[in-house]
C-alpha cells in the first residue's frame, strides 16, 4: 500500500523529515542481542512453494529468554539475500515517477501470533518479494520470482524504551524454493495505523484513504480500529513519517456519543490516555489538514470516533432495513458473525443500526457505501481488523 508520506510528497500537503517521539517508539532490529530466540525450520522448508495459492504459512518461534515469563510481540521478516541486504543499491522509478529505495528486508503483516505461532498470508510475502525486487505495481511486473526465501522472527516487549531494550532477532532459516505472483497489496490505497494497547502497537493499515471526501487542503482517511488503552495515529511506521498523537486536553465526549480530538504532531501524549474510552471497536475518521516537517506539538489535523455498538444485515431479504438481522462478536471486538439468508437481490453491512456507516462492494475488498453484496447464503462472517476489509458467505 501506498504510504501517506508517498502522496502527500506530491500533493500541497509535503510530508517531509518528521521526526519520531520517544514513547511507543518502535525497535529497529539490526542485529540479534543476547537473548535465546529461535525461529524454527518448517516442515515445507525444502518444498517448493507456491505463493499463488494464496494460503498461509505458520512459523513457530521459541520465546526470547528474558529472565522472566512474559509474552513478547512478534514479527517476521523476509529478505531475497541471506544477509538482509538489498538486491539492488539503485533506486527504482515507478509509473508515476516517484523513485523508490529497494529495501533489504520486508515485514510481514502477521494475521496472528498465538503461543508462538505465527501466521502469514502467502499473498503477503508475495507482496514482500516484489517489493524486495523493486517491484511496485503491475506495469513493472516482468515475470514471477522464483527462489529461495530468507526469513527471520523479531520479538519485544512493551512500547517505547522497553521495546528497545528488549528488541532481538532470530536465526536466519531458508525457503528453498519459492515462487512468487502479481500480488500488490489491495490496488495501492493509502493507509494509517493505529498502533496500540489492542494490538501489541502493530502497524496494521486500518484506515484507508477516502478520495471522495479528500481535497487540496485536507486527505480523508476513514477505518476501524478497537480501542483497548492507549493509541496512535501513524503512517505505517515511527520512521520519518506521520506520528500523531493527542493534545493536553485528550479527546472531548459529545453529546452524540462520539469522541473528537486534534491530531499533534510527534506528541508525547498518546490517545486515550486518560482512559475516557470503552474498550471496544470504533470507527475512526481521520483528517490531515496541514503539515510540519519540522516542530513537534503543531496540530496537523482531527479525529472523530464513532463506537461501532452493533452491525446489522440490511438487505433486500428483509426490506432494507438498517436496524434488521444483527451480528454478534466472534470471539473478537473486530470479527462479526451472523446466520441470516442473504440473497442474490442485495444486501449490505450497515453499523449501529443506520446508514451513516455502511460496507459494500467487493468481498475481498469492502468499501465505504460500496455496491450492494450479492452473495447468496446463511452463514457471514465480517472482519474489520485491517485493511482490506474483508467477509464471507457460506
Amino acid at each position: 500500500m501506498k504510504k501517506l508520506s508517498y502522496i502527500l510528497a506530491v500533493s500541497a500537503l509535503a510530508i517531509t523529515g518528521l521526526s519520531s517521539c520517544n514513547p511507543d517508539k518502535d525497535p529497529k532490529i539490526d542485529t540479534a542481542t543476547d537473548f535465546e530466540f529461535v525461529l524454527n525450520t518448517p516442515q515445507l522448508a525444502s518444498q517448493f512453494i507456491d505463493l499463488a495459492t494464496n494460503g498461509k504459512i505458520e512459523f513457530t518461534v521459541s520465546q526470547p529468554n528474558y529472565g522472566v515469563t512474559v509474552v513478547p510481540t512478534y514479527g517476521i521478516e523476509i529478505s531475497l539475500k541471506p544477509d538482509f541486504t538489498p538486491v539492488t543499491d539503485q533506486p527504482i522509478t515507478d509509473e508515476e515517477g516517484e523513485e523508490h529505495i529497494v529495501p533489504g528486508l520486508f515485514t510481514l503483516n502477521l494475521e496472528s501470533q498465538l503461543k508462538g505461532i505465527l501466521v502469514a498470508q502467502m499473498s503477503d510475502i508475495a507482496s514482500g518479494i516484489n517489493e524486495l525486487n523493486g517491484v511496485y505495481d503491475e506495469s513493472s511486473y516482468t515475470g514471477d520470482y522464483v527462489g529461495p526465501l530468507y526469513v527471520r522472527a523479531t520479538a519485544y516487549l512493551g512500547s517505547g524504551t522497553s521495546a528497545e531494550t528488549t528488541a532481538t532477532v532470530s536465526n536466519v532459516i531458508m525457503l528453498s524454493q519459492v515462487q512468487g505472483y502479481a500480488s500488490f497489496p489491495a490496488n495501492d490505497i493509502m493507509t494509517l495505523s493505529v498502533p496500540g494497547g489492542a494490538n501489541g502497537w502493530n502497524h496494521l493499515p486500518q484506515l484507508a484513504y477516502f478520495e471522495n471526501e479528500s481535497s487540496d487542503t485536507q486527505m480523508v482517511f476513514w477505518g476501524f480500529a478497537v480501542i483497548n488503552g492507549e493509541f496512535k495515529i501513524t503512517d505505517g511506521d515511527w520512521e520519518g513519517s506521520g506520528n500523531w498523537g493527542a493534545p493536553d486536553t485528550g479527546l472531548v465526549a459529545n453529546a452524540d456519543g462520539t469522541y473528537t480530538g486534534k491530531l499533534i504532531q510527534n506528541s508525547q501524549s498518546n490517545f486515550n490516555g486518560d482512559g475516557a474510552l470503552a474498550d471496544g471497536l470504533y470507527f475512526i475518521a481521520a483528517n490531515v489538514t496541514g503539515y510540519s516537517s519540522n516542530n513537534d506539538n503543531e496540530e496537523v489535523g482531527e479525529i472523530k470516533l464513532t463506537p461501532i455498538n452493533a452491525i446489522y444485515l440490511p438487505g433486500d431479504y428483509n426490506g432494507w432495513d438498517a436496524a434488521g438481522n444483527p451480528m454478534s462478536k466472534d470471539g473478537e471486538d473486530f470479527l462479526w458473525s451472523a446466520s441470516s439468508s442473504v440473497t442474490s437481490a442485495g444486501w449490505k453491512f450497515a453499523m449501529n443500526g443506520d446508514w451513516t456507516i455502511n460496507l459494500g462492494g467487493d468481498p475481498e475488498r469492502l468499501w465505504f457505501n460500496g455496491d450492494n453484496l450479492t452473495l447468496e447464503g446463511s452463514t457471514i462472517t465480517l472482519n474489520l481488523e485491517q485493511y482490506p476489509w474483508t467477509c464471507t458467505v457460506q
